[in-house]
C-alpha cells in the first residue's frame, strides 16, 4: 500500500548531498500501544522506520540524499483496522521537522521547511475545491438510485465536477507560474498533465529555475512533456 501511495501521489526526488533529517513531535498523552510508521526514500532505496510513543512523544533521525517524498502512519488499539488511514504525506527535508496533534495525524500541525511550507500552501489553494468535489460526491451518492440513472441527473453532476477541475487545472498553473523556485512546482504541473504531455505544462516548466529543471523530477517532467 505505501508503495503505491508513493508512485501514485508523491513520485518525487530531488537531487542533494547525504544530510541529516530528524522528525520529531507529540501525539497527545498516547503510550507505547501506540505505533508511528515512516516510509521515505534515500539513495533511490525505500526506507522504513518505526517507534513507540512514549506519552505522546516520538523522535525519527536519518539521513537523505534528498528531498523525498514521506508517509506517516499512525495505529493504536481503536484504530488499526479503521479506514480511512490515520496517515499524512508530507516531505523529508533536511533539518527538525516537527509534529504536534491531540490524537491524531491527520488534525496535527506539521512544522517543516520551506518544502513542505510550499507544499501546505498548495494544498491550502486546493483546499475549497476538495470541500466542492466531496459536495458533489455526496449529492451523487445520497441521491435516490433511479435519479442518479436519470441522463439529466448524471449530465448535471459531471458538469458540475467539470468546472471544479478546471478550477483544480488553474491553481496548479497559477502555482507553478508564482514558486519558479520550488520543486513543488514539479509536483503541481504533474498533477495537471496527468501523465501526458501538455503545451502550458511545458511554458511554465520553461520558466522554472535552472536547479529545479536539473532535479531527478525535473529531468523526468521533462522526458513526460516530449
Amino acid at each position: 500500500m505505501k508503495q503505491l501511495l508513493f508512485a501514485l501521489l508523491f513520485p518525487l526526488t530531488v537531487g542533494a548531498q547525504q544530510t541529516p533529517f530528524v522528525l520529531k513531535g507529540q501525539i497527545g498523552h498516547l503510550g507505547p500501544d501506540c505505533q508511528l510508521f515512516l516510509t521515505y526514500l534515500s539513495n533511490g532505496k525505500e526506507i522504513s522506520d518505526s517507534v513507540h510513543l512514549q506519552d505522546g512523544k516520538f523522535e525519527f533521525k536519518g539521513t537523505i540524499n534528498e528531498v523525498s517524498d514521506a508517509l506517516l502512519m499512525l495505529t493504536t488499539p481503536q484504530n488499526m483496522a479503521a479506514l480511512p488511514l490515520d496517515a499524512i504525506l508530507f516531505y523529508i527535508e533536511k533539518g527538525t521537522m516537527e509534529l504536534t496533534g491531540r490524537d491524531s495525524l491527520i488534525t496535527a500541525t506539521f512544522t517543516a521547511g520551506p518544502v513542505n511550507q510550499e507544499y501546505q500552501e498548495l494544498k491550502a489553494r486546493l483546499k475549497p475545491i476538495r470541500e466542492k468535489q466531496k459536495s458533489i460526491y455526496r449529492d451523487y451518492t445520497s441521491a435516490p438510485l433511479e435519479a442518479r440513472h436519470l441522463p439529466a441527473f448524471q449530465s448535471s453532476i459531471a458538469d458540475e465536477y467539470t468546472i471544479t477541475r478546471k478550477d483544480e487545472k488553474q491553481v496548479y498553473l497559477s502555482f507553478a507560474a508564482t514558486h519558479p523556485n520550488s520543486i513543488i512546482s514539479i509536483v503541481a504541473l504533474q498533477w495537471y498533465a496527468n501523465g501526458a504531455p501538455d503545451t502550458k505544462a511545458d511554458s511554465l516548466y520553461q520558466l522554472l529555475s535552472p536547479v529545479i529543471k536539473s532535479s531527478t523530477q525535473g529531468k523526468a517532467f521533462r522526458k513526460l512533456l516530449k
